[in-house]
């Protein structure tokens, strides 16, 4: 299909991806579908600064450049999906998550939304891309206001989250942490 804006027109593959995926929301629209499908009212709760029609925009963009595709489940539910091709830019959001947590994160702003879940899969793949390996099997539960609760573990081999409480085999690994925060969404 053919664009209807020029690009950077500079042949460069780094300036054609951008093309494709730098648009605003782009990688986060990425970022949200790797954990699964989606349907719109779940990525609007998500990505919750975005008006209804710039995801709507950034929806068709993505669809058309083929890194999405959408399924229509029923006539009024549309669940949204990565391809192939936006499958493989997972690499670059873990890559991005761990630049992020290393240069570009402090507190949360006031009126920024805070997703917990979101947090802590950026911390699981943080870990996982820094090669933290402990000598042991770990579990950590990390608690946030509202009753939320979610677990780190680290099973020898990699870093992954559950939500809720799960503690490992050996309790004697199992930690506890609780984080207090104003904005729960």
């Amino acid at each position: 299909m053919a664009r209807s804006r020029i690009g950077y027109q500079h042949f460069c593959p780094a300036a054609r991806a951008l093309e494709v995926i730098g648009e605003k929301w782009s990688l986060l629209v990425v970022r949200d579908l790797l954990a699964g499908p989606r349907r719109f009212s779940d990525l609007r709760r998500s990505l919750t600064a975005i008006t209804p029609k710039g995801l709507s925009a950034r929806l068709r963009a993505l669809e058309e450049e083929d890194v999405i595709e959408r399924e229509a489940a029923s006539p009024r539910e549309v669940w949204y999906r990565l391809t192939a091709k936006g499958q493989a830019l997972a690499p670059v959001i873990d890559a991005l998550l761990v630049w992020g947590i290393d240069h570009a994160l402090g507190r949360p702003r006031p009126g920024e939304a805070f997703h917990p879940g979101r947090a802590l899969d950026g911390v699981t793949r943080y870990l996982d891309r820094r090669g933290v390996r402990p000598a042991h099997p770990v579990a950590w539960t990390v608690r946030f206001a509202g009753d939320r609760s979610y677990t780190l573990r680290f099973d020898g081999r990699s870093w992954w989250r559950q939500r809720g409480e799960s503690f490992s085999a050996h309790p004697e690994f199992a930690r506890r942490c609780t984080f207090k925060s104003g904005n729960n969404t």
